[in-house]
């Protein structure tokens, strides 16, 4: 039997020091999902992480790069 593996995306935003989830919203109970040593590594590194919850529940921590700050300024410069 295979398992079904469940991921939450998380993004951060450098600017308001916030993750926000994959619809738009910010996430004010970070620790609910990451301990505090796991967010203190991923900021001190800038780097995406994938993080086990539990069995078959994963958070993946993504970390903005340039290209993409500068592609989602340009959809957003767009669409003005």
């Amino acid at each position: 039997m295979v398992s079904r593996v469940n991921i939450k995306l998380l993004f951060y935003d450098i600017e308001n020091n916030v993750m926000i989830d994959e619809n738009g919203r910010p996430v004010f109970d970070i620790f609910k999902f990451i301990s505090p040593g796991v967010l203190f590594l991923f900021k001190q590194n800038k780097e995406n992480m994938m993080v086990m919850i539990d069995v078959n529940n994963y958070v993946e921590l993504i970390y903005p790069d340039d290209e993409l700050i500068d592609d989602i300024f340009m959809i957003n410069y767009e669409n003005c």
